[in-house]
C-alpha cells in the first residue's frame, strides 16, 4: 500500500463532520455504495411498506429507510454495504483519501435485482446479482482499508452478532467466516459477498413480512457510480456521511453473468 497522507492534507472541501467528538473515538465504519435516484426512491418506498406490514402484524421495524432513526436524529441511507472496519476518529481523513484513490482506479458497477430474502433476523432484504465487478471493487476497496484497522475487530455485526467471541471460541461461527475475520476484520468477502439492500428490521426477529406485494426483483436495476464512507449504526443502518466519491476508473467490459465463486 502507498504511504498514507498526514492528516493535514484533508482537503477543505470534503465534509468535516469527522471532527465533531472525542478525537480517540473508535468509531464502526462503512464502505458502501450508494443508490441512483431511482433505484433509491424504489428501496425508500419498499422499506415504508414493510414498515407499515410489521405494525400491522403487531410489531415495529427498527428503522425505515430515508426517515430518522428512533435512537437518534439521523436519517438510515440505503446502501449495498462492501466493507465494515473500527478505526479512531482521528484516521477518518486518511479513510476519505482512500476513498478517492479506489474511486479512481474502479468503474461503475451494474445492478441487477435477483431475489428478496429475510436475513437471519427477520430483516428484508434485496440482493443483486453477483457478478466479477461487485469483486473487483470489493477486492480494492478490502487492499486499500484493511491496513487502517490495524488488527481491530469490529466488537459486534450490524445485528448484534458477537464477533470477538467468535473469534474467541465462545461463540460457534463457519470456519471460513473465523478465517475470514482474522484476516480482515470482516466477514463477508469473496463467497460470502452478497450485495444487497437491507430495508427494514423487525422487533421480531422470527416475523417473515411478505414479498408478495413487492416489484420483481429485476426490475430493480441501474448503475451504481458513488462509494461512500458513513458511521454504522444498529442493525447496518448508514448514519453519518463522512465522505463520497464517483467512481471513474477505466472503462470496463460489461458482464452481467452471475459469479458463484
Amino acid at each position: 500500500m502507498s504511504e498514507m497522507p498526514e492528516i493535514n492534507s484533508y482537503s477543505s472541501t470534503r465534509p468535516i463532520r469527522w471532527a465533531e467528538g472525542d478525537p480517540n473515538e473508535l468509531l464502526t465504519l462503512n464502505v458502501a455504495l450508494l443508490l441512483p435516484p431511482q433505484i433509491r426512491s424504489e428501496s425508500l418506498k419498499r422499506s415504508r411498506h414493510f414498515a407499515i406490514l410489521m405494525q400491522q402484524a403487531g410489531l415495529d421495524s427498527q428503522f425505515v429507510l430515508g426517515e430518522s432513526v428512533p435512537w437518534g436524529s439521523e436519517r438510515a441511507e440505503p446502501h449495498t454495504s462492501i466493507f465494515m472496519l473500527s478505526v479512531p476518529r482521528t484516521m477518518i481523513p486518511r479513510l476519505a483519501s482512500a476513498l478517492d484513490r479506489v474511486a479512481m482506479s474502479i468503474s461503475p458497477v451494474d445492478v441487477v435485482g435477483e431475489r428478496y430474502a429475510h436475513n437471519p433476523f427477520g430483516a428484508p432484504e434485496i440482493y443483486f446479482r453477483r457478478t466479477p465487478q461487485w469483486h473487483v471493487l470489493q477486492g480494492a476497496v478490502v487492499t486499500a482499508f484493511e491496513p487502517f484497522r490495524e488488527g481491530r475487530v469490529r466488537p459486534t455485526g450490524p445485528f448484534g452478532e458477537p464477533l470477538r467471541a467468535m473469534l474467541a471460541g465462545a461463540v460457534a461461527a463457519e470456519p471460513e467466516r473465523l478465517q475470514q475475520l482474522r484476516q480482515t476484520g470482516y466477514d463477508e468477502i469473496g463467497g460470502r459477498f452478497n450485495p444487497h439492500i437491507t430495508e427494514a428490521a423487525p422487533t421480531d426477529p422470527s416475523f417473515h413480512v411478505s414479498f408478495d406485494t413487492s416489484p420483481e426483483p429485476a426490475s430493480v436495476a441501474g448503475t451504481l457510480t458513488t462509494l461512500a464512507l458513513y458511521r454504522m449504526g444498529p442493525y447496518g443502518t448508514c448514519l453519518t456521511n463522512y465522505h463520497r466519491a464517483e467512481l471513474h476508473g477505466p472503462p470496463r467490459v460489461i458482464d452481467h453473468r452471475r459469479d458463484d465463486h
